[in-house]
């Protein structure tokens, strides 16, 4: 998985988007590595560099909303800078301070998974939550790619201008998730189609949340 991102991020011809998708997957791929550090070894201070290795997933999620921000295009230039700038900003302060704290609070060798853990919420809920965001980026742009005319018992709110406020909201709501299920051309299905993808790394993201709490077996973490 390293070499294929090494190889596709730096080839000329790429689009921005292969890019962030691209560090995307290196950073889960760096994930994967720190998985395998933390639970093949019994030095507490290995452990701690297999965190800092973990950590690299969250400039990472900002490369996720990069991509759906730009794949196949921006159409929404000001509000992905106005995103995208204080997202990573954000995040490279939640790897700093993860990175001090674990200094601070030792890990704890969890016998029940032979294997040491870091109890830290900060950093799951960030992933968590940029996540969900680039779903929500990418839900719209599927109803904007979409050439699905919706028609259905809310069609004469969204044709009349002077609409009731809520009952033109819930008519475009309505719309919009109707176009999402029609989704009749070939971005509007991709764009679906990554939601779906990224709502399983959702919920990898709170099994392992949960999972680093106690809050779940660790059959049930192994299973997800």
């Amino acid at each position: 998985m390293y070499c294929h991102e090494f190889s596709a991020v730096p080839l000329p011809g790429r689009s921005r988007a292969t890019k962030y998708l691209a560090l995307f997957f290196l950073s889960i791929a760096a994930v994967f590595s720190s998985h395998a550090v933390a639970y093949s070894t019994l030095d507490g201070k290995i452990y701690v560099f297999s965190w800092l290795l973990l950590n690299s997933v969250l400039p990472g999620t900002v490369a996720l909303i990069a991509f759906a921000y730009h794949f196949p295009k921006n159409i929404h230039p000001r509000e992905s800078r106005i995103v995208l700038g204080p997202g990573l900003a954000l995040a490279l302060a939640v790897w700093i301070y993860t990175s001090y704290e674990i200094q601070l609070k030792p890990p704890v060798f969890r016998f029940e998974i032979s294997a040491y853990n870091h109890h830290e919420w900060l950093n799951g809920v960030f992933i968590g939550l940029g996540i969900i965001w680039a779903n929500v980026v990418m839900l719209r742009k599927a109803a904007a790619y979409s050439d699905h005319e919706y028609r259905g018992r809310f069609q004469k709110y969204l044709e009349t201008p002077a609409t009731f406020y809520p009952v033109g909201l819930l008519a475009r709501f309505v719309a919009s998730i109707s176009t999402i299920i029609h989704a009749d051309n070939r971005f509007a299905r991709a764009h679906r189609g990554f939601v779906l993808i990224f709502s399983g790394a959702l919920l990898l993201n709170v099994f392992t949340l949960l999972s680093s709490h106690g809050l779940i077996s660790p059959r049930l973490f192994n299973f997800s």
